[in-house]
């Protein structure tokens, strides 16, 4: 049971970069291409951290 362990918090701990990357770049790919569909303000209120 420890091995699993060890080897889940390894895993999780190595792939955590790669899943969180290819989550922000799904929802930056969202925002683009949804830019039409909003109104300026809402866009410069996404835009504007």
């Amino acid at each position: 049971v420890l091995y699993l362990l060890s080897g889940y918090t390894i895993w999780a701990i190595l792939v955590y970069d790669v899943l969180s990357m290819f989550l922000f770049t799904t929802l930056a790919l969202y925002v683009i291409w949804t830019f039409h569909r909003r109104p300026a303000w809402m866009n410069f209120l996404i835009l504007t951290p």
